[in-house]
Order: structure tokens, then sequence, then C-alpha cells
């Protein structure tokens, strides 16, 4: 595990999460592509395979809610509500899917890219 990048959340709200990755998106589209020459001649390719944050970190990437105290669907994972959560915190909602989550952004009017 290497960590890739690092930034202060007073950067990402100044100037934005595009900005912030724009760099490590060109680098790793270059590494993907083209690769790493390794030895004369020789490239090695490689990508991304995990993404690790904290929830907030993590919920601001994947486009969610990035209150926790007050919104009803608050984990990225599941459809879990905060009053199911409030009554049995071990439970959870029916898990995250393209579709539902498809559901979801047009159902709150965000349009998706």
């Amino acid at each position: 595990m290497q960590l890739v990048i690092l930034c202060k959340e007073t950067i990402v709200t100044a100037v934005g999460l595009s900005r912030v990755f724009a760099k490590l998106v060109q680098d790793m589209q270059r590494i993907e592509d083209t690769g790493i020459e390794v030895e004369h001649g020789k490239y090695v390719r490689g990508t991304i395979i995990c993404v690790v944050g904290d929830n907030l970190g993590s919920h601001a990437l994947g486009g969610f809610i990035e209150n926790f105290s007050s919104s009803e669907y608050f984990c990225r994972f599941c459809m879990l509500t905060r009053q199911e959560f409030n009554s049995c915190p071990y439970a959870h909602g029916r898990f995250r899917m393209p579709l539902n989550y498809a559901e979801s952004v047009q159902f709150n009017g965000i349009r998706m890219l």
C-alpha cells in the first residue's frame, strides 16, 4: 500500500476535488497505458486497485452526503435510514448498487457526468 496523494481539506474546499486529483489521474493514465520504464526498453504497467479513506473523504469522493449527523441516508454501502440505525446499530439496509445509486441521483435532481 502506498500513499499517492495527501491534501488539506481547506485546499479541497478552495479548488475542488477535480483540480486536486487532476495530476494523479494524468499520471495514472500514463502508467496504465504505457507504464514505467524499469530497464532499457522494458516497461511495467499498473493501476490503482483500492482507495482507502475515512468516511468523510470517501463520501466526498463518491458524491455522497458529507453531513452524518442530520442526513437520513448516511451510509455509502447501504440504504439504512437514521431511524433504523438508531433503533438497531447493527442493522444494515439494502446494499447500494449502480441502479439504486442512479435512482437516488435522479430523485435528488443531480446531473451525472
